[in-house]
């Protein structure tokens, strides 16, 4: 599939999401419709080809996140709410919309994916996977049992699984992904990654994700992130993108 219509099928998955996140009465997080905005943003300032790349980072770890509320969201309406519902429709139907949501989100995260192979900006390598690995299911491990601490309500089975997907998963994700970019486009990962960490520090909504202890385990996500970032570009450099030969697509000139 060419990158023109890769970018168009993204674009379709993020509005479709958008529109699920746009319903009145979402028990969402009020910065989620705007983290994906700024995904759709992304993938039209990837139409200009030396920040495709660098587009198609953000719109995986954002889509990530996104795929991730709409999972919980599916689940837990019902308990968050309560039995008695005062809206128009039916808590069913708002837990349909949710699960379509975030399936729209994760499609076009993996496409982002697929993209980045595309790219041939993903750097396979055994040391870096394990070593991305360590850190990033350290920090994933660590934001769970964090927000579980809160409350005794919090340490089932069900509720560490969902910390997992809102918190584990994309932010130790990210860390995860950036072992495997170039400097540049590993700073957009964990850059990316430490935006959702520092919305979800400054959310005092009732809302889906929000538990008495996910805003000091989004700190010191964010902390991990910005502190990953650091020695990062302190580190060995690896292979830019400028250094990279991209593919070219049919009737395309460099």
């Amino acid at each position: 599939m060419p990158g023109a219509a890769f970018k168009a099928v993204q674009a379709l998955c993020l509005a479709g999401a958008l529109a699920m996140l746009l319903r009145p009465h979402s028990i969402q997080p009020w910065w989620l419709p705007l983290l994906v905005a700024m995904r759709m943003a992304a993938v039209v300032l990837g139409l200009r080809r030396e920040w495709e790349a660098g587009s198609q980072v953000a719109v995986l770890v954002g889509s990530v996140t996104a795929a991730a509320y709409g999972a919980v969201g599916a689940k837990h309406w019902r308990p968050v709410i309560g039995f008695g519902w005062p809206h128009e429709g039916t808590i069913e139907s708002y837990e349909r919309l949710a699960l379509v949501g975030g399936v729209l989100a994760g499609l076009a995260g993996l496409l982002a994916l697929v993209r980045l192979q595309q790219l041939g900006v993903l750097v396979i390598d055994g040391r870096r996977i394990r070593g991305g690995l360590m850190i990033g299911g350290a920090l994933g491990v660590l934001v769970i049992l964090v927000t579980a601490a809160g409350s005794r309500d919090d340490r089932d089975l069900r509720s560490l699984l969902a910390f997992a997907l809102l918190y584990g998963v994309p932010w130790g994700g990210a860390v995860v992904l950036s072992a495997l970019l170039p400097e540049r486009l590993a700073a957009v990962a964990l850059g990316s990654a430490a935006v959702v960490a520092a919305l979800t520090v400054t959310d005092t909504m009732e809302q889906l994700g929000r538990r008495p202890f996910s805003q000091v385990a989004a700190a010191l996500a964010l902390v991990m992130l910005v502190a990953c970032l650091a020695l990062r570009q302190q580190g060995q450099r690896g292979p830019e993108v400028g250094d990279l030969e991209l593919p070219v697509e049919p009737g395309e000139h460099l």
